[in-house]
């Protein structure tokens, strides 16, 4: 065999050969093929659709030069599907396309188009501060209520404000932690109601005991479950 006579490569399950002396030739020759490697640098191979299909190249017959050429169509499908995680998660507005689209409040079904709906929707009926003052209240006018769990006891207290809720000289104890303490109070749920148009706290004791304290933009009224509707038992 002459000194350039190389033998052909045969595949095998679409998998290279290792590289040894028949296929090398010589030393040089192999040498240089391992440190200046001609094949197109795009991350484009034929076969490599996925990292987990150059995953299964691997554990294949597999000679250096073909192992990086697949590895980096491999990785093009990582880098990819990390650049649209990035942009979907990315808070530098403008910097991608995605992010843009979706920090716009404009644009239907987006995240921030979701969130102002939401704020929109409930219109400061219902609170949480970052202190963790949990609130419900309506709005009349420049007449505001609001029914606030107290963070120093956990008793709940009606606010009342004349000047749009600039400042709240009117404050009333409704019910006490003690009072919560010894009536067994098994569910307890806070929430605004978009039909009624009213913020409602609601505790249950038992199936046939159910009370609600309903906040609306002409008052408070404190209810009970009779079994087949609510009852009034105050308002103010």
């Amino acid at each position: 065999m002459a000194e350039k006579d190389y033998v052909k490569t045969v595949y095998v399950d679409g998998s290279e050969p290792d590289v040894d002396a028949v296929h090398l030739n010589n030393t040089e020759d192999g040498l240089d093929g391992l440190y200046h490697p001609e094949f197109d640098d795009s991350g484009t191979v034929e076969g490599i659709t996925s990292f987990p299909t150059f995953l299964s190249t691997v554990v294949k017959r597999m000679n250096p030069i073909a192992f990086y050429k697949n590895f980096k169509a491999g990785m093009k499908y990582v880098l990819h599907t990390g650049s649209l995680i990035n942009n979907g998660l990315c808070t530098e507005t403008g910097k991608y396309a995605a992010d843009a689209t979706q920090l716009n409040p404009n644009i239907a079904n987006t995240l921030a188009w979701q969130v102002a709906k939401v704020n929109s929707d409930l219109d400061e009926h219902f609170m949480m501060s970052p202190d963790g003052v949990t609130a419900i209240q309506s709005k009349s006018g420049n007449t505001w209520r609001r029914l606030q769990v107290q963070m120093i006891n956990d008793d709940i207290a009606l606010f009342k404000s004349h000047d749009g809720g600039a400042t709240w000289p009117e404050v009333k104890t409704l019910l006490t932690n003690a009072d919560f303490r010894t009536s067994g109070v098994k569910l307890a749920e806070i929430f605004y109601d978009p039909l009624a148009s009213s913020a409602v706290i609601k505790w249950t004791l038992s199936d046939n005991l159910i009370y609600q304290m309903v906040i609306t933009d002409q008052g408070l009224r404190y209810d009970r479950w009779n079994g087949l509707t609510w009852e009034n038992m105050w308002a103010k």
